[in-house]
């Protein structure tokens, strides 16, 4: 072997300590001491995400009639794509017969390539060559086909596929086909059909059907609205230091509650003990954030109606910066009590009773709610939208015992039936009937809608949830008091000389970052603990312990998200969730996960991505349904996908960004969408290594690499705490004239955060390019630390005033994004800014993701997104890498662009994954 031209799969194997050690690539199984061959590593390949055995391959083709001899190799198209090629010596069957065998004999999806040979190349020693197998094969003739449009969709397929015989029954699948070529295939037809979308081949695999498809489709499209040049920069200054003001106000509140219960005097001798109570509880406690917030924004949208306002003008910043307050203030943490009702009824929506709400109103206040109805956690409601040069503001209009599931789109003017049922992942684009369910994206009816009971009033269990509200905030108040307490015992608070202070904060920073941690996560996973033994799977009563366990399980686990981010993603990760109750098997990968993860089970190496939704519990009414969700090993969940209660993935199965996952999947099956299509993956290129296997120095390595990752939350509580000493120093002075003073304060310290950031990210990864790295790999350790320095220093002091700002804006340019001048960014995820590329007066809306990234099979496969000018980029709507929007597209709310996809110029897309949007047919 080490005379073989390349002998890199025969590598030595040093940690053995002897010279001669060397991989064979032989798999095999230790029984009673012996090792029994089972075949070759190179010989088991992995095809449309399944595994298969060449040797399998060969042992069906054997069998078939008329095939005397048959080997099974991988070899390679021009875009890099692995592809199964069956090189059979047969008599006179025909080669469609060929494949049918194939096709019946071997796993959905795995259908190889068929080359008839007259012999098949032997080496010397009488051995198969398989280097001299001939590659590429020689085109074959197109079968039969009915039409001209046939014929040319033909063409596009073969040019991604190979020189392969397609009829008009062809299945693009089984052809070998996956979802990257898929992509190449619409990319090809674009030109002479600029409505189709790769969802119409997964809708329409066979080339007969995707014809009819295309030959139907209304080219029509919907009137394009021009967007132009908008000038909001003094509007938006102001409207954001009203913001900042705001943010001032609730430091100011914590440092005049600091200085009485510590000093004796809150703001002067004269302050009593009564008056500072009085400040804590309004900028402190979670009654108060309410009430404080529901004022200020019911100011800030005094005399808002529904209509058309200019984008940019006084009414949208107003509307902007009501949504900004509600972000300081911490609205969503009361979702699903009674406090969140009050608040909306504040507002001014119309809410009835019975009424749960599990996602925050539009701060607009055009909310109307039916008695008894559901709006679930992560519901988009906020009632306004962009339209050219323009936004649009409308109610949305619920009627009673209706149930809106989670993480569904409701735009603006909509009107939702009485007892309706949107089911979850939803994005509705229509009125919905009374009675009726409707489910995918876009929302179309499919059936009727389940009865769904009555909130059982009670005041007793609705102050129980009221009081629960404040479970969730325990570890950090008790986080908070533990710091508190040290700075009372170490802090020179009387010292005038800012040195001196400043040299405290050094000291102790570090340490008391540690320390609270350690608090909150300790009192955090005891409080998740507690209350998932609590929440067993079954539908109870909204008005239980169950019922309200499993509320608190939800709340808590998305705080932690956020407050102990450093671990997730990390080895530590697992670990942490085990901690928390989840069942989780070994060398398993898990993101900031959310739901209820107690009644998760993730079995080995499995992959959960970022903000994937596992068995969120589901309200009906007045009573909750809980599930278990398992997970078989080597699944792999994609980011913001959701797993339903009671499903079950099989062994290397995969779920899709943004899918809702079926309740079975079988081994080694691939979904994506919303409604959730199989599909076959394409391969990952690197081997197992650098995705399965690390050696110890390897992990080791990891490690050293993720520790660091603490460095940037202690830096942002090192930050706080001399932006406290300052504003208590700038309160003695001033007085409550300080508060613009520490507006400005914060001003800066958003300045220092955000220029660590970026320093922090230029050392560790300088300029990212698209490629493709391993999960084992150093780049990976040193970009997710890159990002933690985001996610952790800078954004949570940039985000809550200046989110959506030409400030903004600048912080993505120094990090490397190349975005154009009137560009309205209301999202924080661009995952790698080096790759993101956005052209002048572009609106990506709230909570879209640039996601630059895809991590299927344990490998950050790594590619540009570039966004043309003019383009509108709808809230929570996903663009994978690879995508390119030219200039004027419009992509709804709700929506997924697909990995390589380009969408043509002036025109309008939506659904999971998006499809064109048409004029309305007039009657």
């Amino acid at each position: 072997y080490l005379t073989e031209p390349d002998n890199t799969p025969f590598r030595p194997l040093d940690e053995l300590g002897w010279s001669r050690a060397y991989v064979t690539g032989d798999r095999v199984q230790r029984r009673d001491g012996s090792l029994f061959f089972l075949g070759r590593r190179d010989d088991q390949v992995k095809i449309a995400g399944r595994r298969i055995e060449l040797a399998e391959v060969e042992r069906v083709a054997r069998q078939l009639p008329g095939v005397r001899q048959a080997v099974a190799a991988i070899r390679y198209d021009e875009a890099g794509d692995p592809v199964l090629v069956c090189y059979v010596v047969a008599d006179s069957t025909p080669d469609s017969e060929l494949r049918s065998g194939l096709r019946r004999g071997l796993p959905a999806g795995v259908v190889p390539r068929v080359a008839r040979l007259s012999s098949l190349p032997l080496s010397t020693a009488g051995k198969v060559q398989r280097s001299a197998l001939p590659w590429p094969l020689e085109p074959e003739d197109l079968g039969h086909l009915d039409t001209p449009l046939q014929e040319r969709i033909a063409v596009a397929w073969r040019d991604v596929l190979g020189p392969l015989p397609i009829e008009a029954t062809s299945n693009f699948f089984e052809l070998g086909g996956d979802s990257t070529r898929a992509a190449r295939v619409i990319v090809r037809l674009r030109d002479d059909f600029p409505a189709v979308a790769v969802a119409d081949l997964y809708h329409t695999p066979v080339l007969k059907d995707f014809a009819t498809a295309l030959a139907s489709r209304d080219v029509t499209g919907v009137p394009h609205v021009e967007r132009h040049s908008t000038r909001r920069g003094v509007r938006q200054w102001l409207l954001s230091f009203v913001a900042q003001n705001v943010a001032a106000l609730s430091w100011f509140g914590a440092i005049i509650a600091l200085n009485q219960f510590v000093t004796g005097h809150g703001l002067g001798a004269h302050w009593e003990m009564s008056q500072a109570f009085l400040v804590a509880a309004l900028f402190i406690t979670l009654p108060g954030r309410l009430a404080l917030a529901a004022l200020f924004v019911r100011v800030l949208t005094l005399g808002l109606r529904p209509g058309r306002y200019r984008f940019g003008g006084w009414t949208h910043l107003r509307l902007w910066t009501a949504e900004r307050v509600e972000a300081i203030f911490g609205v969503a943490g009361a979702v699903g009590t009674s406090w969140m009702n009050l608040y909306a009824v504040f507002l001014g929506c119309h809410i009835a009773p019975g009424v749960t709400l599990l996602s925050p109103p539009p701060a607009s206040g055009l909310l109307i709610v039916g008695a008894n109805s559901v709006i679930e956690a992560e519901v988009d409601l906020s009632g306004w939208s962009v339209e050219g040069d323009d936004i649009v503001v409308d109610w949305i209009r619920i009627g009673n015992l209706s149930r809106v599931g989670t993480r569904s789109v409701l735009p603006e003017g909509v009107f939702i039936g009485d007892r309706s049922l949107v089911e979850p992942f939803s994005t509705v684009v229509d009125n919905v009937e009374s009675g009726v369910r409707v489910a995918g994206a876009p929302a179309r009816p499919t059936g009727d809608a389940p009865m769904v009971s009555p909130n059982p009033h009670s005041l007793t269990w609705r102050l129980g949830y009221m009081v629960a509200a404040l479970i969730p905030t325990l570890p950090v108040a008790l986080a908070t008091v533990f710091d508190l307490w040290i700075f009372a015992l170490t802090a020179p608070l009387r010292e005038r000389h800012l040195g001196h202070l400043m040299s405290w904060g050094l000291r102790w920073a570090p340490a008391l970052t540690l320390a609270s941690l350690v608090i909150y996560a300790g009192v955090l996973a005891i409080i998740i603990r507690l209350a998932g033994r609590w929440a067993p799977p079954g539908i109870h009563s909204a008005n239980s312990l169950a019922g309200l366990s499993s509320w608190v399980v939800e709340m808590t686990v998305n705080r932690a998200r956020v407050l102990v981010f450093p671990i997730y993603g990390t080895m530590a990760s697992a670990w942490w969730h085990r901690v928390l109750g989840m069942k989780v098997g070994r060398g398993s990968e898990v993101a900031t996960i959310h739901g209820q993860i107690h009644l998760a089970s993730a079995g080995d190496e499995t992959f959960l991505a970022d903000d994937a939704l596992l068995a969120p519990r589901e309200v009906l009414g007045g009573h909750v349904r809980l599930g278990r969700v398992t997970l078989e090993r080597r699944t792999f969940v994609g980011n913001s996908a959701l797993i339903p209660a009671d499903s079950s993935l099989a062994t290397e199965s995969l779920v899709g960004v943004s899918t809702l996952a079926p309740s079975h999947a079988s081994r080694g099956t691939s979904y994506f969408g919303v409604p959730a299509h199989e599909f076959a993956r394409s391969s990952t290129p690197l081997d197992e290594a650098s995705r399965f296997r690390p050696s110890r120095r390897v992990r080791h390595q990891r490690a050293a690499v993720e520790i660091f990752r603490v460095v940037p939350l202690i830096l942002s509580i090192l930050l706080a705490e001399f932006t406290f000493l300052l504003a208590l120093r700038m309160s003695d002075v001033l007085g409550f004239w300080a508060v613009p003073a520490v507006a400005l304060l914060l001003y800066g310290a958003a300045l220092v955060a955000g220029g660590i950031a970026v320093a922090a990210k230029w050392l560790l990864v300088g300029r990212v390019k698209p490629g493709a790295h391993g999960l084992w790999t150093p780049f990976v350790w040193r970009n997710e630390l890159a990002w933690c320095f985001i996610e952790s220093l800078a954004l949570p002091w940039i985000e809550p005033a200046l989110l959506a700002t030409p400030w903004f804006n600048s912080f993505y340019r120094a990090l490397g994004a190349r975005i154009g001048s009137g560009v309205w960014l209301e999202s924080r995820y661009l995952d790698e800014p080096d790759l993101v590329s956005i052209g002048d007066n572009v609106v990506i809306s709230r909570f879209s993701d640039l996601q630059t990234h895809l991590f299927h099979d344990r490998v950050l496969q790594l590619g540009p997104i570039d966004i043309g000018e003019g383009s509108i980029v709808g809230s929570r709507t996903f663009l994978l890498p690879d995508v390119r929007l030219a200039a004027g597209v419009v992509v709804h709310a709700g929506s997924l662009v697909p990995r390589t996809e380009e969408l043509p110029e002036k025109t309008t897309w939506r659904g999971i994954p998006v499809q064109t949007v048409h004029a309305p047919t007039l009657a």
